[in-house]
């Protein structure tokens, strides 16, 4: 039976700065909204953020179903489209055809994005 000095020895921290990686920047998944009415020059756009793709996705084709099912010119028109890929929806009325009723539709989409901290110095 050994009795020898089984100290641990605690790291300064000093030390554990030095061995500490540099942060990355914190991911985050953006879901942008683009409408732009027929002939108009104003256009709205909203956006938010989500912590994951999945999250964004879900939230995307949410917000476009709910958007395309509440136009009541998209849900009038003979020759609406709906058009869905993986980071993006595109949907609306007429799409290849100009109608002084046609909405040009709306744009969703997500994109990956980055979220880091700047620091500010003051004189």
């Amino acid at each position: 039976m050994s009795t020898g000095n089984s100290q641990v020895k605690a790291k300064t921290p000093a030390k554990t700065l030095a061995k500490t990686p540099a942060k990355t920047p914190a991911e985050v998944w953006v879901l942008s909204v683009f409408f732009s009415p027929y002939k108009a020059v104003e256009y709205s756009f909203e956006s938010c953020c989500f912590a994951s793709k999945k999250l964004a996705q879900e939230a995307m084709r949410i917000e476009a179903r709910r958007l395309y099912k509440n136009s009541d010119i998209i849900q009038e028109a003979e020759d609406k489209y709906y058009r869905e890929y993986e980071a993006e929806i595109h949907f609306g009325e007429s799409e290849d055809e100009s109608d002084y009723r046609r909405e040009f539709g709306y744009s969703i989409n997500i994109e990956q994005a980055y979220i880091r901290k700047i620091l500010q110095h003051s004189c």
